[in-house]
């Protein structure tokens, strides 16, 4: 019996902080605004950063990939499931995936390219954009291949990227399904996405699913709890709510560490030693990586938090000390060197 199967996005992540390219990304959005936003890129909006940007300034991402890879770093057999152009992209994240250790089930696509994203960050001038092209992760055709190898998997794993058009009735199908109710499987939602007002409105689907109490294990940070419930904090009532969607619910804060959810208590878990945040990507599905990897050893949720706020911990590390590499396409990466 293999550990984890999940279902995901298959993305590729990219990072701009230099100031040099402001005009170009001026130029394919019609301006820039202060403030945190999201926009989802057209085909042609798409096109024009990979024609400028070289593939080697991005990294396999996606939600469910990334914890899988940390998962299997951690000695978890893991199964990703997914879809990817037949491009560079592609190449690099199925082969991204591999190294660390997942088991990819993938469909390839000639028409599409491989789903990104490409975060703009200027602290300075109060811009954080996350722009995000879906291309062939729009795509899926493993709906029946996911039922058939849940069956040798103790964990079945997606997030709510998933459950947005034209996927959702796919994974709606998969997670109601009656080979997906079998009692030891247990089923896991990342809740990102939540926090994305250009997302929140399209998540009907995942809304349904989730009053029926699904999932065994939910994980999301405090924003997007506030924002699944309408709420303005997090306090009792809050807690009762996330107690009737889910079994055991995992809210994470950043450099306060989090909040184990169960059905009569709650753990506060700190942050393993200060946290020194260039950026928060990657952190929570750190933490959810390390929380599945203890629940699967037979811990209790609270070890398995502590767990969790380790390996968030050494992401941000890792976060920390990445390079900020630019490269532009006709660009020799070795020129670098020399």
């Amino acid at each position: 019996m293999k550990d984890i199967i999940g279902i995901g996005r298959a993305l590729m992540d990219g990072y701009v902080y230099d100031e040099v390219h402001l005009p170009f990304f001026e130029s394919i959005l019609g301006g820039l605004t202060k403030g945190c936003k999201h926009y989802k890129l057209s085909h042609e909006q798409a096109k024009k950063i990979l024609y400028k940007f070289s593939p080697l300034n991005f990294h396999q991402g996606g939600a469910v990939a990334n914890t899988l890879a940390c998962c299997s770093r951690l000695g978890c057999s893991t199964t990703f499931v997914g879809d990817v152009g037949k491009d560079e992209l592609g190449d690099i994240f199925i082969s991204s995936i591999i190294l660390a250790g997942v088991n990819p089930i993938v469909s390839f696509h000639d028409d599409l390219s491989t789903g990104f994203t490409f975060l703009l960050n200027y602290p300075e001038r109060d811009i954080r954009i996350g722009l995000f092209y879906y291309g062939s992760t729009d795509a899926f055709e493993n709906e029946n291949k996911v039922l058939q190898e849940v069956k040798d998997h103790k964990v079945l794993y997606s997030s709510a990227y998933e459950f947005i058009d034209p996927l959702k009735i796919h994974m709606k199908n998969i997670f109601i399904h009656p080979s997906v109710k079998r009692p030891e499987l247990l089923k896991v939602l990342n809740l990102g996405g939540y926090s994305k007002e250009t997302l929140r409105n399209k998540l009907s689907e995942l809304d349904e699913i989730l009053s029926k109490k699904t999932f065994d294990i939910i994980s999301g940070n405090e924003e997007e709890y506030l924002k699944l419930f309408e709420v303005k904090k997090i306090d009792e009532e809050t807690l009762k709510r996330v107690r009737n969607i889910t079994s055991i619910g995992i809210i994470t804060r950043g450099v306060n560490g989090s909040i184990i959810v169960e059905s009569e208590s709650e753990h506060y878990i700190p942050s393993y030693r200060k946290l020194s945040l260039s950026t928060t990507i990657g952190l929570g599905d750190a933490y959810l990586a390390g929380f599945l990897d203890k629940i699967l050893k037979n811990s209790d949720a609270t070890e398995a938090g502590y767990e969790g706020a380790y390996q968030a911990y050494l992401k941000a590390e890792e976060n920390n000390n990445k390079n900020n590499l630019i490269l532009e396409q006709n660009h020799n990466p070795l020129d670098k060197y020399k």
